[in-house]
C-alpha cells in the first residue's frame, strides 16, 4: 500500500496512546523526503524536535513499507520524541549514540517486551552502537534460585543467569514464579571461574547477559533445566563465579 502522511499521523497519535500512554505531548508531523532519496541514503526515517512540535521524515522510498515495518519503524521514530521529551541526557550522549543510548535501549526492550514486534525495535539503531554501550554498562540483573549441593544437602547456593534489562512487572512475574532476583551494579567475576576468559571480568564484557524472553516461562521447579537447555551451562553461574554479596535483592 502507499502511506499518506495523513494515514501515518493519524497512527501516530493511536500509537502514542498505546505503547507511550499519551506522554509524548507535543503534536507529530509527519513528511516524505526526497533528499534522503536523492542522496541515495541507507536511512528509512528521522525524527528532529521543534519547539512546538516534533518531525519525523521518512524517505520517500519507503511510501510502500508493510503495515509491520512501517509500524516499528514509525515507533522507533517515536521513541526518539518521547526521549526529546523526557530523557535530558539524550543530546548530551549525542556525539557517542546518536540518540541510542540507555534509555533508547531501555525503551526498547520495554515495548519489545509487552507488544509483538515482527521487526524488533532494537533493528534499526546503530548495532555497533549499541554494542557499545552494552559493554560500557555494568549493571545487570541476577535471576536466581538457592539449590543444594549433591554432595551435602546441607550446602546451598544460589545458581541463576544475568540479564540485561528487567522491569517491575517483569521481576514481580519472575518473582511469583518462585525466583529470586538481584540487582548487581558492577557485577564482576571471580578468579574461580571454570572458564578462563572469565575471571576478573565484569559481567557486561561478555556475552553472558541473556534477555528475559529467554526465561519468562521459567519457575522455580524447571530453572535450571530449562535454562540449560535454552541458554547452556555458560550461562548459568554460582556464588563462586562472582560478587554475589554485593548485589541488592530486588522487591515488589
Amino acid at each position: 500500500m502507499q502511506w499518506s502522511t495523513e494515514q501515518l499521523e493519524k497512527r501516530a497519535k493511536s500509537y502514542n496512546r498505546i505503547y507511550f500512554n499519551n506522554e509524548i505531548e507535543k503534536p507529530i508531523v509527519i513528511r516524505w523526503s526526497r533528499h534522503m532519496y536523492n542522496a541515495d541514503s541507507k536511512t528509512n526515517a528521522y525524527h528532529k524536535d521543534y519547539a512546538d512540535f516534533h518531525l519525523i521524515m521518512f524517505n520517500v522510498t519507503f511510501s510502500n513499507a508493510s503495515e509491520e515495518m512501517m509500524r516499528s519503524t514509525l515507533v522507533h521514530e517515536m521513541i526518539h520524541a518521547w526521549q526529546s521529551e523526557h530523557d535530558p541526557d539524550m543530546y548530551s550522549e549525542w556525539t557517542e549514540y546518536q540518540g541510542h543510548g540507555p534509555s533508547f535501549i531501555k525503551k526498547c526492550e520495554e515495548l519489545n517486551a509487552k507488544f509483538k514486534f515482527t521487526y524488533p525495535l532494537m533493528r534499526y539503531s546503530s548495532t555497533n552502537k549499541s554494542a557499545n554501550l552494552k559493554k560500557q554498562n555494568k549493571d545487570v540483573y541476577f535471576v536466581y534460585k538457592i539449590t543444594s549441593s549433591s554432595v551435602d544437602p546441607s550446602v546451598k547456593y544460589p545458581i541463576g543467569v544475568f540479564v540485561k534489562f528487567l522491569y517491575s512487572n517483569e521481576v514481580k512475574s519472575l518473582i511469583n514464579r518462585g525466583l529470586s532476583v538481584k540487582y548487581c551494579r558492577n557485577a564482576k567475576f571471580s578468579n574461580k571461574t571454570e572458564y578462563r576468559e572469565l575471571d576478573n571480568k565484569y559481567v557486561t564484557q561478555t556475552d553472558v547477559p541473556i534477555t528475559y524472553s529467554k526465561i519468562k516461562k521459567c519457575t522455580a521447579d524447571n530453572f535450571v533445566m530449562d535454562t540449560k537447555d535454552e541458554v547452556g551451562w555458560y550461562h548459568i553461574v554460582t556464588d563462586d563465579d562472582f560478587n554475589y554479596n554485593d548485589c541488592v535483592e530486588v522487591e515488589i
